[in-house]
């Protein structure tokens, strides 16, 4: 990635941290993106999988939290893809807005060193980031900050929200599904959460899903990186918020 390039996503970061204090606002700002992308480009999809008013469920977490997983194999489970899903904006803020609506949110939530671990091999391999600028202290800290952040900002909401750790989506995600519906009262389908379903779902989904040798051996290297200096301090943090989240859920 080029210097002005990481320059301009510096400014990006900057901004989106400003805006998100103000949900509604962000919604909007969010939904005139992509419907002003899709304008321009009729094969865009993502102006259908922010927050609208005919949204029906929200699927939200951090980067690599098992939400791509989530969102197809719930689609799988389902028979197609016409439930309109709020998803991968990885902000607290449609979840703070949908909540405010009364929506079925699902949020997946992931241990902090995986979670920014995995986040760093994606930026890597998938986006071509520099390894020297992925490894830096800053890009580690802003990655734990964000972390920190996103699930700080949901923890006055999770009694309007299912709760489910990574573990909990890629072993047993019918049950997810099970416990949305009896806290929603909705009546989704639950995913079969068999070896013929899972290979299904990641046939159907981009490749960035399926588990990878080479991100496998990057995100052993950040996990050393990620306890020491000031990253282990914030470290402990994202650590301490990802248990307030799973400990104080239903």
């Amino acid at each position: 990635m080029s210097c002005t390039k990481l320059i301009v996503n510096k400014f990006k970061w900057f901004l989106k941290d400003r805006l998100e204090a103000y949900p509604r606002l962000y919604v909007k700002l969010l939904n005139l993106k992509h419907e002003s992308k899709y304008v321009f480009n009729r094969s865009w999809v993502w102006h259908k999988k922010v927050l609208r008013s005919d949204t029906e469920l929200i699927i939200e977490g951090y980067p690599r939290s098992g939400n791509t997983f989530a969102v197809h194999a719930f689609n799988y489970a389902q028979g197609h893809e016409n439930t309109i899903i709020a998803t991968h904006s990885h902000s607290a803020a449609p979840v703070i807005v949908g909540a405010q609506r009364g929506l079925p949110i699902l949020i997946v939530i992931r241990r902090p060193a995986e979670a920014v671990a995995s986040f760093t091999a994606f930026q890597r391999y998938i986006r071509g980031i520099n390894e020297d600028y992925v490894f830096s202290e800053s890009n580690l800290m802003r990655a734990i900050e964000r972390y920190i952040v996103f699930y700080s900002s949901i923890l006055d909401l999770i009694d309007k929200c299912t709760i489910a750790t990574f573990e909990e989506v890629i072993s047993d995600y019918g049950a997810v599904i099970l416990r949305v519906n009896e806290k929603f009262l909705t009546d989704f389908k639950c995913f079969e959460h068999d070896d013929s379903s899972v290979n299904e779902v990641f046939k159907r989904g981009p490749g960035h899903m399926v588990p990878s040798e080479d991100r496998r051996i990057f995100k052993s290297k950040t996990l050393q990186a990620l306890e020491t200096g000031k990253c282990g301090t914030i470290l402990e943090e994202a650590k301490h918020v990802y248990s307030l989240v799973v400990e104080g859920r239903d």
